[in-house]
């Protein structure tokens, strides 16, 4: 963050499509973005206070007062019967959305002729090599299990069952094999299937989107609308999946969802935040026509609630838009300095940066 000192100092705050555009060089896809989102989201936070009015009304308006939220468990254990119930309190308390992590290799650990995998790989994505460097393959009877497992959860949940439920985390298994699940999995009524292959792989999207009858979803880990443009173009995805804080913020967020909506993808939004990065999520998801639903993750900790005035975000599984000026929250200063390291509270010195600088071009 510190960085970029010396290329915002002296700017006027309210420009910022011109400074996101001056650091959005130093951004990168999954969360080596997190430094330009954080000043875009603070750039509009400053800008709406300084002109009395909330960000999504520079954002063009809303189209909703409320934005929906889907969830994920919190189980404290791994007997089905935890879960189903986690779940069920879930849906009690007004979530209209779940998500169920499928690791595939715990799910089968164990179980004879269901995973096939070099010798040693046991499923995790160890230090990044994408899906088809891992050789992992599941079979049918390995796919038939995993749903097994879903509909046995499902079926503890009772009525709490009829809430559209997603699936993620699934292992990096190879194309052939996330066909294969998917199909296997069509039982259990996925409303979609998340981050089966990496969004930037067109092609293996499109292959698996193309095979199977339940909606698919990625882009969470994408930098900038171009990059989920090829995506979207291709019809790869029923969903995009963009972070709000991943993607360039709430300006670039709104653009991603325009540019779906030209190819007629929806969009749901990622995300993993304070409140503070929630409360500008939902301000450019009010400002974004074809949005379904955006994360919240479990567990919360408890100083999430200390941090801003906000107290509980999400009310009956929506998270009201802010209507105060910028962000619409205040945030608790003397609750955030002891979460920060010593010389990194926003009010600390920072003069060795101010003649810190960096390359700049973009093209040589």
């Amino acid at each position: 963050m510190l960085t970029h000192k010396t290329r915002v100092v002296g700017e006027n705050p309210c420009n910022v499509d011109k400074i996101f555009r001056k650091i959005k060089i130093h951004g990168g896809y999954n969360r080596r973005g997190s430094g330009v989102n954080a000043i875009e989201n603070a750039l509009w936070d400053l800008a709406g206070k300084a002109y009395g009015v909330p960000i999504y009304q520079m954002l063009g308006g809303k189209f909703r007062d409320k934005v929906r939220m889907y969830t994920e468990g919190d189980p404290r254990s791994n007997d089905i019967k935890d879960i189903a119930a986690d779940y069920k309190e879930k849906v009690a308390a007004g979530y209209t959305m779940l998500k169920m992590d499928l690791g595939v290799a715990r799910i089968l650990q164990g179980k004879r002729g269901t995973m096939f995998a070099p010798a040693g790989y046991n499923g995790e994505p160890g230090e990044g090599p994408e899906n088809y460097y891992q050789g992992l393959e599941i079979s049918d009877k390995g796919c038939e299990l995993v749903a097994d497992y879903v509909a046995s959860i499902k079926e503890l949940m009772g009525d709490a069952a009829d809430i559209p439920m997603a699936h993620d985390h699934f292992g990096h298994l190879t194309a052939k094999s996330c066909i294969k699940l998917a199909n296997a999995l069509e039982r259990v009524t996925p409303s979609y299937l998340e981050d089966m292959v990496p969004w930037f792989r067109v092609e293996e999207w499109k292959l698996i989107t193309n095979s199977i009858r339940v909606p698919t979803l990625t882009g969470e880990d994408a930098y900038l609308v171009e990059s989920l443009e090829p995506l979207c173009q291709a019809r790869a995805v029923d969903y995009i999946h963009p972070d709000h804080l991943v993607i360039g913020g709430c300006l670039e967020l709104k653009k991603t969802a325009d540019m779906a909506a030209k190819y007629s993808v929806g969009m749901m939004v990622h995300s993993n935040a304070t409140p503070i990065g929630y409360a500008a999520g939902a301000h450019a998801i009010a400002a974004c026509q074809n949005f379904l639903a955006m994360e919240w993750h479990q567990p919360q900790p408890a100083w999430h609630k200390d941090i801003t005035d906000a107290g509980d975000l999400v009310v009956k599984g929506y998270i009201p838009v802010p209507t105060g000026p910028g962000l619409g929250i205040k945030v608790n200063e003397d609750a955030m300095r002891p979460l920060c390291r010593q010389g990194e509270f926003f009010t600390d010195p920072t003069t060795y940066w101010d003649s810190q600088t960096g390359g700049d071009k973009t093209y040589t």
